[in-house]
Parts: structure tokens; C-alpha cells; sequence
């Protein structure tokens, strides 16, 4: 699926604005075939205005105290058997 993050922000004198508009690449695992998962924006901590639209560092799945994450993902409908990958760790990569 497509998916594209459009961010809005302030600049100086406190009008909003479109500062991003940009695809998002999904994750996606070997041991789940046809499952996207799309990291769209989040922050350790509460985001502060004027923005420029640059995504605050979030390197962790799950936040931080006050932080937040905001994601999508898409599950099939049907889901297919996936095949026991012979290197398990490469899997998780």
C-alpha cells in the first residue's frame, strides 16, 4: 500500500503551512509475508511550533515518558503460511 506523510507546521509569524509531503517506506518481515508496518512521525517528547517539518528523533518502537508514535499498518485479509526462514535472526532484520 502507498502511504505518504504530510506534515504541517508554523513558521515565524504563526501561520500554518505544509512543510512535508513525502512517501513512507513500510517495514516489512520475512516471518510475515504480505504485513506492512509504516513508522509515520512521533517524538520523545511534546513538539514545539514554528516546525520546519523535520521529524523529531524516535528511534525506539515504543516512546519514551510524554513521548508519542504514530504508525500504521496493514494486515492481508488472508493471511499465508510463512516458511520457518533457515537464518531466524536474519528474519528479524
Amino acid at each position: 500500500m502507498d502511504i505518504r506523510c504530510v506534515v504541517t507546521g508554523q513558521n515565524i509569524p504563526g501561520k500554518s503551512v505544509f512543510v512535508r509531503d513525502a512517501p513512507v517506506a513500510p517495514v516489512t518481515l520475512a516471518l510475515l509475508p504480505c504485513f506492512e508496518f509504516h513508522r509515520l512521525w512521533g517524538s520523545e517528547s511534546v513538539v514545539q511550533l514554528p516546525s520546519d517539518g523535520t521529524a523529531p528523533p524516535h528511534p525506539g518502537y515504543f516512546p519514551q515518558k510524554n513521548g508519542f508514535r504514530f504508525g500504521f499498518f496493514t494486515i492481508p485479509p488472508q493471511a499465508e503460511s510463512a516458511v520457518a526462514p533457515a537464518d531466524l535472526a536474519a528474519a528479524f532484520g
